[in-house]
């Protein structure tokens, strides 16, 4: 039996994606140029260009999201200007890709998505983006328009609070790192977070895409049916696939858990937006009270959701994870020195960054102050 026989052809490909030939034909061309894929990956010859369209069942659904989407990416438009993309374009295009994930993707897929540190950054991406910069925006504003006290002595304590928590957010990874028996490495970290952590929802498509072409050149699947590839068909197929040892799936978060993070941002509103529609609970001291415990009540689950997860492990792992020990006081001098030595090195290669956020606070302080 033909490997060949497990994948969709390029017709079907067109009804996956709604697009007509030349669209899909474009919008591959595109992927190519920009993920770097080859493009015979994506023909029945290997050897021949000009063959037919052939697109392997270990990713043909994964590669539909993608070619429906690419145009739509702000950051990879054909002549875009980054210096004027916004975080709510970045924003939109995710929770496109997300909703398509959640909705049309078969449940094997759906899991190895999942699976990928990346979703859980573009998921809360596509929540966050446009709250925090309409927050940011109040903020710079607030400086000099709330005439309660002078914008310096304002940045002065907004400064040290942001001190302090970037202080936080180092000793967190320093702890971690260390209990799991890894060398404090940050360069490999950095490397890490890049490829696996930070990367936007089309870049865990890519990946998977990637690991699906190169499964499909071993997969050895055996039926007595004759394939024809109808749905029931496709879908013994990924039963098969999800059965094989190789299949192993560890999501980040369980569908429970990300239904959990999704309710509490669709509970979230602005307070001004509560205050409109009538259900700010702060309109007096008891309903402000209540409002307050409410807000830690949502904290809360989030919380409560995690340390199930880390339950499951402990459960299956047998054992206490070492990064919940306490630290040495040699372990907090080693710390300390290396936070200096991670501040001096962001110093220096992060100058890019400094630039822009340098702009962005400057062009807000001239609105302000002009």
């Amino acid at each position: 039996m033909s490997k060949q026989k497990k994948g969709i052809s390029g017709k079907e490909m067109q009804k996956k994606t709604g697009l007509t030939r030349k669209q899909m034909t474009d919008a591959l061309r595109r992927v190519c140029e920009i993920y770097d894929f080859e493009w015979t990956d994506f023909k029945a010859n290997p050897l021949n260009e000009k063959s037919d369209f052939w697109f392997p069942l270990e990713y043909a659904e994964l590669l539909a999201v993608l070619l429906r989407h690419i145009w739509n990416n702000p950051i990879y438009r054909k002549n875009a200007d980054l210096s004027v993309v916004t975080a709510s374009a970045i924003s939109k295009f995710d929770e496109a890709i997300l909703n398509d994930i959640d909705n049309k993707l078969p449940e094997y897929f759906q899991d190895k998505v999942y699976s990928h540190l990346g979703h859980m950054t573009s998921l809360q991406l596509s929540d966050w983006a446009q709250p925090f910069v309409r927050e940011l925006t109040h903020f710079m504003l607030n400086l000099t328009n709330l005439q309660n006290e002078d914008i310096g002595s304002t940045l002065r304590r907004f400064t040290k609070k942001i001190n302090m928590f970037n202080y936080f957010l180092y000793r967190g990874y320093y702890v971690q790192r260390f209990y799991r028996g890894e060398k404090i490495n940050e360069e490999f970290h950095d490397a890490f977070c890049d490829k696996f952590m930070n990367v936007n929802i089309d870049r865990v498509l890519v990946d998977l895409i990637k690991e699906g072409i190169e499964e499909s050149d071993f997969n050895n699947y055996d039926s007595e049916e004759e394939w024809e590839g109808g749905e029931e068909q496709i879908e013994e197929y990924y039963k098969w696939l999800s059965s094989r040892p190789s299949f192993v799936v560890k999501p980040q978060k369980n569908r429970h858990d990300i239904n959990v993070m999704r309710g509490n941002k669709e509970k979230w509103k602005p307070i001004d937006e509560k205050i409109g529609e009538g259900s700010f609970e702060g309109s007096n001291l008891v309903d402000q009270f209540r409002w307050n415990l409410e807000e830690e009540i949502i904290e809360m689950e989030e919380m409560l959701a995690s340390k199930k997860s880390l339950l499951e492990d402990v459960k299956k792992e047998g054992k206490i994870p070492q990064m919940f020990c306490v630290e040495t006081d040699e372990m907090i001098r080693d710390r300390l020195l290396r936070y200096i030595e991670h501040c001096n090195r962001i110093d220096v290669e992060g100058k890019k960054m400094y630039d822009v956020v340098n702009t962005f606070v400057g062009q807000a302080l001239c609105e302000v102050l002009k």
